[in-house]
């Protein structure tokens, strides 16, 4: 019986899910699949893999797995020595790698090294960087090895030629490099340095350059500076333009291993650390301290590929500051406390209410605190956990705290009030007030946790206070087919001026027709996809298109009508979010919707249904945020969520999105289990006695 098994594996795959990245900084180490965590030099191809050279091997890096050569004197196709110095291209299918016994022209796709060794075949050495090699743009590539001179690579030959420079000392080259303008530079052991200028093969200038004081060390920044480290420490440079001399100041530096010129700022690795160099401000910055930086690259979407000394790899990803995160760290008022509110009243000033440590004002221009002040029951408040803030008549707004009662700023007399008794209603039946809506100058609706729903008629004193004219209690009645489902109330939107949508926990969202003083129960049904996700519904939102919007604790719910029908979509991780616990759901003027959860914040594109995440190390407060702490202000030009540890703020159109369309790479062909020759232009016959075959890819 003929038997076929399909087993493609993908490493990593297109969904409809776009991820913005989760951290800025991730470690790469042995633990991950490198073949040793002292990292010497790094290289991504023209197939976008990443390859490392080690103390141990090389190592090519997929995005999700690291593949390992070692050096096996028993194979003669595997690389000469465990100790990688340089890795540069040929071509997408060639790489050449030196190492400390060899260099190597490795063909990707055979997987296979072939190996030259300059004058040393069947000798030792054992020299560090005794071989070294370099190519032009033009295709040109030279070698050397220490005491064995220079060589030029015949590429119809596939072999090496000696190469003829006159009037220089080719036996004891320590460097050897092209510029980005194509120069040929030579160090040699007595710290004499020449520049060349190759064209046609041949040597058309040759200039000898003499720096101003005995170095160190001298590094080529990949543009058009060399570097030298004198010995007290400091740097100076040589402009390949302007064939010049400058200093870098009088500051020490560490022990200098390699400088990168990189978009605006330039990189000093040395024996403590990364610095950072930003040429626009003139600042420095410490990437990484304490840690030996051996060398580093910057990869495709402007990551910066760190190679350090026994710690592995660091890749880090460049600054998003698209987020402004208040914390007890920049306002001490917060305290430790969970943000459950957020508000901004008539003079832009921002209300947080937290669980526990009461209501904090604040006002602050851009990221700069101007002031912050707390309330607490000492100065008003019914309960120092305030779960609700919410716009009231003549510019004050009311608060709901975790206690009997009802609580509300004066915004003319500056200070909190309480709502009190009066012969028609008794202010205590208010409890846990999670819920606040003012539909209109005088109506104030209150959702609790745990005795249902209230509309109030408010209207003012002349002495200014708030007083109930009357009222009606909406409560869960078993005998009812006509009552609120549930009487813990966490979130309320009205729709017009007679539809009020209903969030309960355990009752699933409720529909009241307010003239009619019909509700209608939306629940979830586990044997019915078209209904809600969870009945345990934490918040809700009308966006422009009048359509609802419903977060439970098992993920985000849309609700649209048509010819008098509602229909529901449910969206959770499956569907792309990041979290399916949903903590507040706002909309950006771009018409986006923007969700809280456990885990960040996610933004959805509702047309096309794709989702972006961000996370706590792009800036946000923390990953997990709480229930009913966000806001929007400005028509959602800027948009608030509260969590755990503060609240973010942001504006939505600064948030920029990436063009980069990554290529997909096929990395692995196996059948059996066993690896097969990437470089197939023919049909490949299977044979019905093979059981499986497997594809990995990579982007």
């Amino acid at each position: 019986m003929l038997r076929k098994i399909l087993n493609i594996a993908y490493i990593v795959f297109f969904t409809q899910i776009l991820y913005a990245n989760e951290s800025r900084i991730l470690r790469l180490s042995n633990n991950d699949g490198l073949s040793n965590s002292s990292i010497t030099t790094i290289f991504q191809d023209s197939n976008r893999l990443i390859w490392v050279g080690t103390w141990d091997g090389l190592n090519v890096y997929n995005g999700a797995e690291f593949e390992n050569y070692r050096s096996n004197r028993q194979d003669s196709s595997s690389i000469t020595n465990p100790v990688i110095r340089q890795i540069f291209e040929e071509n997408k299918n060639i790489l050449w790698i030196t190492t400390d016994y060899g260099i190597n022209r490795f063909n990707i796709a055979t997987k296979k090294f072939q190996p030259y060794y300059l004058g040393y075949k069947d000798k030792e050495t054992f020299r560090e960087h005794s071989f070294l090699a370099t190519r032009n743009s033009e295709g040109l590539i030279l070698a050397a090895s220490y005491k064995s001179g220079i060589y030029k690579f015949n590429t119809k030959s596939e072999d090496f030629g000696p190469f003829s420079i006159p009037e220089i000392d080719k036996n004891n080259i320590i460097q050897l490099f092209f510029d980005s303008s194509d120069n040929l530079w030579i160090v040699n052991d007595k710290n004499e340095i020449f520049r060349l200028k190759i064209k046609s093969d041949k040597i058309t200038e040759k200039q000898k350059i003499t720096p101003p004081a005995d170095f160190l060390h001298l590094c080529y920044d990949k543009k058009e500076k060399i570097w030298f480290q004198y010995e007290n420490y400091t740097l100076g440079y040589y402009s390949i333009q302007t064939e010049k001399f400058s200093d870098w100041g009088s500051k020490p530096y560490g022990e200098l291993n390699e400088v990168l010129e990189n978009e605006g700022n330039i990189l000093f690795a040395t024996n403590t650390g990364l610095i950072q160099y930003n040429k626009h401000t003139k600042t420095e910055s410490i990437l990484l301290s304490g840690i030996p930086v051996l060398s580093v690259y910057s990869g495709t979407q402007d990551i910066l590929w760190v190679g350090t000394d026994s710690q592995g790899i660091y890749r880090i990803l460049p600054p998003q500051n698209y987020f402004n995160t208040f914390t007890s760290n920049n306002i001490p008022e917060l305290g430790n406390y969970a943000v459950r509110a957020i508000y901004k009243d008539a003079e832009n000033k921002l209300w947080i209410g937290t669980k526990g440590g009461g209501v904090i004002s604040i006002t602050y221009l851009g990221a700069t605190l101007q002031q912050a002040r707390k309330f607490t029951t000492d100065d008003g408040l019914i309960n120092n956990s305030v779960f609700s803030l919410a716009q009231g008549p003549n510019q004050d707004f009311w608060i709901g705290t975790d206690n009997k009662g009802l609580n509300y700023y004066s915004f003319q007399e500056k200070k909190i009030k309480s709502l009190k008794s009066n012969r028609i209603f008794n202010i205590r039946q208010i409890c846990s007030v999670y819920a606040l809506l003012q539909a209109d100058d005088s109506t104030l609706w209150v959702g609790t946790s745990g005795n249902g729903l209230f509309k109030m008629t408010i209207f003012r004193t002349p002495k200014g206070e708030y007083e109930i004219k009357n009222y009606k209690h909406y409560k869960y009645n078993s005998q009812s087919n006509n009552s609120i489902n549930n009487n813990v109330i966490y979130s309320l939107a009205i729709e017009g001026d007679s539809i009020l949508w209903i969030a309960t926990r355990g009752g699933g969202i409720n529909r009241m027709n307010i003239k009619r003083e019909y509700f209608t129960a939306y629940k979830n049904d586990k044997s019915d996809i078209n209904t809600i996700s969870s009945n345990d519904v934490i918040c809700l939102y009308i966006d422009n298109k009048k359509r609802i919007w419903a977060g439970t604790t098992a993920g985000l719910n849309l609700l649209t009508e048509e010819n008098g029908k509602v229909r529901i979509k449910r969206y959770t991780e499956k569907e792309g979010l990041a979290n399916s616990n949903i903590h507040g759901i706002l909309e950006d003027r771009t018409h986006h919707i923007w969700i809280s959860t456990n885990k960040g914040i996610s933004r959805m594109n509702p047309e096309q249904e794709q989702f972006v995440h961000y996370f706590y190390n792009e800036g946000l407060q923390d990953n997990e945020f709480s229930d009913g702490a966000y806001l929007s202000f400005s028509e959602g030009q800027e948009l608030y969520f509260g969590g755990v540890n503060g609240f973010s703020v942001f504006h939505p159109d600064q948030i920029g999105m990436s063009n980069y369309n990554p290529p997909l790479y096929l990395n692995s062909f196996k059948i059996d289990n066993i690896d097969q020759p990437l470089n197939l232009k023919n049909d490949h016959p299977i044979s019905y006695k093979q059981n499986s075959l497997s594809f990995h890819f990579s982007i």
